[in-house]
């Protein structure tokens, strides 16, 4: 993992986060591709952004995305893609502490690997682009307020006509969102609020996609007493809604929810322990699951 974020006195910006995965469990993909199966695979996402601060009124910005999933057996051939997007932004003050954004991207995903035999190629895999538009709200450092308020709208479209069994690809227009809005209620005793929504592809090899909807608060909460510890918890919802109409329409309910207790060694060190729990219940029954986890961590920050 990098991540750097640097405002020059000049105006300068640069950011740059990439994260790098290799992994080999069973908790599946984003799309849940392969749940429960150990499954050899990694990612890696990159994002950046350079741009210039006008006299703290006005940000110009451009931003670079790259995304890449990789499964080591051919078999799993149909989760390898990469994704490029290209943006631009612009952001106006009109608060002390709050700015109004609007941004433009395109993206393209591309399905890399058509292994001979499986009647997947380039003529007929779920490639697609999109553009989309986002505007909001942005809270700087400091005060009550913090994070993005982010909605949007996203035009996505498939690059072929059908897929591997002849069923005709539908181009996906929808409102997105990426909120992420924090609350400093005290000074030991913070609230989170996180709203996403986005439309997801699933595979190469089908034209099946589904609209991803969540919605989840999170606390954590400085322990009177005992300043070394911190405790956070939080519960979230999402909603699945598949495109695909066999023998009825595919909807699935996420419930999810965590608590963890953090152990601040120094400034730098913290060591954790916590229970996450997550259910599906779907409308189609063979989709439901329930999934434990107990977890403990150690994480230093330079």
């Amino acid at each position: 993992m990098f991540e750097l974020d640097y405002e020059a006195p000049g105006g300068l910006i640069l950011g740059v986060n990439e994260v790098y995965t290799k992994a080999e469990d069973p908790f599946g993909s984003l799309s849940e591709y392969k749940l429960g199966v150990q499954t050899k695979r990694w990612y890696n996402d990159l994002n950046t952004r350079i741009g210039f601060n006008f006299s703290n009124r006005f940000k110009a910005l451009g931003y670079y995305n790259f995304y890449k999933q990789d499964y080591a057996k051919t078999q799993d051939f149909t989760q390898d893609y990469y994704v490029n997007e290209f943006g631009v932004g612009g952001q106006i003050k009109i608060l002390p502490k709050t700015w109004g954004f609007i941004r433009y991207h395109y993206g393209e995903q591309d399905y890399f690997s058509h292994p001979s035999g499986t009647g997947v190629t380039d003529d007929n895999d779920a490639d697609h682009n999109w553009n989309r538009v986002n505007a909001g709200l942005i809270w700087d450092t400091g005060g009550k307020l913090g994070g993005e308020l982010n909605f949007g709208y996203q035009w996505l479209d498939f690059d072929n006509a059908v897929d591997a069994r002849n069923n005709k690809y539908h181009n996906v227009n929808t409102w997105i969102a990426g909120t992420s809005v924090d609350y400093e209620a005290t000074s030991t005793t913070q609230l989170e609020l996180n709203i996403a929504r986005t439309p997801r592809t699933t595979n190469a090899a089908r034209n099946e996609y589904y609209d991803d909807t969540s919605i989840g608060v999170n606390l954590q909460q400085g322990l009177p007493f005992l300043s070394k510890l911190t405790l956070s918890g939080g519960v979230r919802y999402s909603n699945n809604d598949y495109n695909r109409q066999e023998n009825r329409r595919r909807k699935d309910d996420n419930w999810f929810a965590d608590i963890i207790l953090n152990y601040h060694i120094q400034d730098w060190l913290r060591a954790g322990v916590g229970y996450n729990y997550k259910t599906k219940d779907s409308n189609q029954g063979e989709y439901d699951y329930t999934d434990n986890r107990f977890m403990i961590s150690l994480g230093a920050a330079y």
